[in-house]
């Protein structure tokens, strides 16, 4: 081997030897969901995404335990809260076995009075005291007091059973041997808050294994059963769904190309060759992205992967192109200039995905876009070097198809059909009504029975909803607290309309200090306590005295510093209070977390003219498929910019307008047409159909550009059609293979492009070579 032509493959192997040492140092791979989310084209859309990547509802995984008798499921349900209650990724556990999980105790039992909302001056008058203590006559009477009675001396006005139901919302789930259960009884319920930030999915399989691990060891032998649920979980097992479906889809595909290259070639060489520019591609994009955009998300490496299978049909034009006595340089030589352009076009189709606001699929474009140049080069220029001939084994090279395309016939006829057939096929796609589906939650891999069983179990628990949030805007947490507390009687009106069934928000846990302040004046002086206490007493059965603890307590209250928001740290009452609460570089949110919505529109409706300016109202579902339409609005604004760059590049090769236009209108066509068979088959346009299109624009491009690159020779083309029949063959199967998955994303992505490829072919082959007509 002479020094030129060992050149090519001993800096390929460099530079690939460089590549792979700086990505196994360099490379971070990551499962953090949230760089599939815009940036932010708005402070409505930012506070939406902050709340989406922090992930408050994400953040609850809701857990059932079945099988058993019941005290075996309240036992194990005890038993695995109190397991995890002490785990660092997990901020809460509830079950029931508490009333709240909030409980006050030792310094901050004091700061009941400054906590309750029932603390107002009448409170404490001589009529509204002798009401409370009939009260709890009444419930000692019953034997169902409301308030322990070793809490009676402490708090005859109720005020601490008030605090806690009131922390709970008002909502009790059903209770069997004192833990949460189904109304049915079957099943022992708890929730789990993390966190772990809800597109942190490492973190999230950390806390699931941690559940799961705490549970066997507290099942033992028994036949009990543990089911989660819950955004967390689901995006932790969608991660899982589909890692197997691609790797089960790797296998078959490639063993489909290696059948099919194996009887177009009739040799394993063509295979093996095959596989060198696809590495490189793979190498050099991946290298290229994790460069410019830092750490790739394992789904954009997944799926940039799929879509660098393109690069498979360089070495086929390659190889398809020599002929016999001849090298392999000089096929190269004879197909440079069309696969350069080619592969220059479809990069420019794929900066389309690289000029969005969606991080993720900024690299996705990247990657593919650095790949298939990378892999053009490798085709062209080291492919050659590393094997002078190659054997023509009785290749079948269609020459009738090319001696037909290669004789002029009807060109305008075929110029109109194909202009008709794209005209009929835009008038059909224009009459589908909301042919586009912005919802994401349509995309996902879970099985609608776990679907069916969270929305059961958020019902019985009363979690929190995953939709619909409102977000409370200051300057400073004390502004922030204040305006969330006007809140508070709009939204307990909603509930008793029925419009939602409870809410959550930090200032129920921690009041603004002026609310604090106010209900510290509120507080009677001692003696003014204790005769009023004595007069309302009058004619009941208490002793005298007995409510002592209650006026040194009302006494120590009055002498507390307001309770702060640091005052809480370490405490369950903290981590509640942390997570409603976000602090940025120059303001506060405060999260108002909605439960039961029951009537989406009436919440909209009620809260529209009534609502503040500094509150922002979120439907997560509905804000997001809003912010899924704009960048499809955007993407096809920059697909036109970039489509005018590739036919500004396709004319300096042509050098004809009137041959660009029978370059592009085979393309447009091909494009065209696979939209319409996509609505024909009742398939809703998604975010993959659109990056799928883009493939199939490429390879449209693909097709035409080696079409057009003949005169008319029926020789040369003939060797250009068996290449281009082995791409199509190819890349229908293994798209075909991925149109049968039950995944969405991978049938959108593979029933597009199975559809597109042959129809790409059909357009280019009608069209035919420029030369030929």
């Amino acid at each position: 081997m002479n020094l030129k032509r060992a050149l090519p493959p001993l800096v390929w192997l460099l530079t690939m030897g460089f590549v792979v040492a700086w990505l196994s140092t360099r490379l971070e791979v990551t499962h953090d969901l949230s760089v599939f989310l815009p940036a932010g084209s708005s402070t409505e859309e930012q506070l939406l995404l902050g709340e989406l990547r922090a992930g408050h509802a994400a953040q609850l995984i809701l857990l059932s335990i079945s099988g058993g008798d019941a005290p075996q499921r309240a036992h194990a349900s005890k038993q695995l809260a109190a397991a995890l209650r002490g785990y660092s990724l997990i901020a809460e556990v509830a079950n029931g076995d508490r009333q709240t999980g909030l409980e006050l105790d030792g310094e901050l039992l004091a700061y009941r009075f400054l906590l309750s909302p029932l603390v107002v001056p009448a409170l404490f008058e001589q009529e509204q005291l002798h009401q409370a203590l009939q009260q709890r006559l009444a419930e000692l009477s019953s034997g169902l007091p409301l308030l322990d009675k070793r809490w009676l001396a402490h708090d005859p006005v109720g005020l601490l059973p008030s605090l806690l139901q009131g922390w709970q919302g008002g909502f009790n789930p059903t209770q069997e041997h004192g833990v949460w259960c189904d109304p049915a009884g079957q099943q022992a319920l708890l929730m789990v808050h993390s966190t772990a930030a809800g597109f942190d999915l490492e973190q999230q399989q950390a806390v699931i294994d941690a559940i799961q691990k705490a549970f066997e060891e507290v099942k033992g032998a028994s036949d009990l059963t543990l089911r989660m649920t819950g955004p967390a979980v689901f995006a932790v097992k969608s991660r899982e769904i589909i890692s197997t479906e691609i790797r089960r889809l790797s296998l078959w595909t490639s063993i489909a190309v290696a059948f099919i290259l194996l009887v177009a070639y009739r040799s394993w060489k063509v295979a093996l060759l095959s596989v060198v520019p696809l590495a490189t591609a793979l190498m050099v994009g991946i290298a290229v992205t994790a460069l410019l955009t830092g750490p790739i998300h394992g789904i954009a490496l997944a799926f940039g992967m799929v879509l660098l299978g393109l690069t498979v049909d360089y070495p086929l034009h390659l190889f398809s192109q020599h002929r016999k006595g001849s090298t392999l340089a000089e096929a190269a030589h004879s197909i440079a200039t069309p696969m350069a352009i080619s592969a220059l076009t479809t990069a420019m189709a794929f900066a389309v995905l690289a000029l969005s606001d969606f991080p993720g699929l900024v690299q996705l474009g990247v990657m593919t876009a650095s790949g298939l140049l990378a892999a053009a080069i490798t085709t062209l220029w080291v492919l050659p070097a590393l094997t002078g001939t190659f054997p023509d084994r009785r290749v079948v090279r269609p020459e009738k198809l090319a001696r037909a395309l290669a004789s002029p016939h009807r060109t305008a006829v075929r110029l109109w059909f194909l202009a008709g057939a794209a005209a009929l096929a835009v008038g059909y796609s224009l009459t589908i009504s909301a042919p586009w589906e912005d919802d994401l939650g349509a995309l996902s891999p879970i099985p609608s029975a776990d679907r069916l069983q969270d929305q059961a179990l958020r019902q019985a628990l009363g979690a929190p909803d995953v939709r619909h949030l409102l977000l409370v805007k200051g300057q400073d947490l004390e502004q922030t607290l204040q305006q969330s507390e006007m809140l508070i009687p709009l939204l307990d009106d909603l509930v008793r309309e029925g419009v939602i069934q409870g809410f959550d928000l930090a200032a129920r846990y921690l009041p603004s200090q002026a609310t604090q302040e106010a209900r510290r004046k509120a507080l009677p002086l001692p003696d003014e306590l204790y005769a009023r206490l004595t007069r309302a007493g009058e004619g009941l059965p208490f002793r005298t005295g007995l409510f002592a603890p209650f006026i040194a307590d009302v006494e120590l209250a009055r002498d507390l510093p307001l309770l702060r928001k640091e005052d809480l740290s370490g405490t369950p009452l903290g981590l509640r209070v942390d997570s409603l609460l976000r602090q940025d570089a120059d303001a506060w949110t405060a999260l108002v977390v909605l439960r039961g919505v029951y009537s989406p529109t009436r919440l909209a409706e009620t809260l529209g003219p009534v609502r503040p300016a500094y509150v922002l109202a979120l439907d997560l579902k509905q804000d997001t498929e809003a912010m899924v339409a704009r960048f499809r609005t955007e993407t096809l604004a920059n697909s036109v910019m970039v489509g005018v760059a590739i036919l500004l590049a396709l004319l300096l090769w042509l050098r004809s307008p009137a041959a660009l236009i029978r370059a592009i209108i085979p393309v447009f066509a091909a494009m065209a047409l696979t939209v319409a068979a996509l609505l024909a088959l009742g398939e809703a346009l998604t975010l993959f159909h659109l990056i799928s299109l883009l493939l199939v624009l490429g390879i449209a491009i693909d097709y035409v550009v080696f079409l057009q690159s003949h005169g008319g020779n029926a020789s040369s083309l003939a060797h250009t059609l068996h290449a281009l029949l082995a791409c199509v063959a190819s890349t229908t199967v293994v798209f075909a293979l991925l149109a049968g998955s039950p995944i969405p994303v991978l049938h959108a992505i593979g029933l597009t492009v199975s559809l597109g490829v042959p129809l790409a072919l059909g357009a280019a082959l009608l069209m035919g070579p420029r030369g030929g007509h």
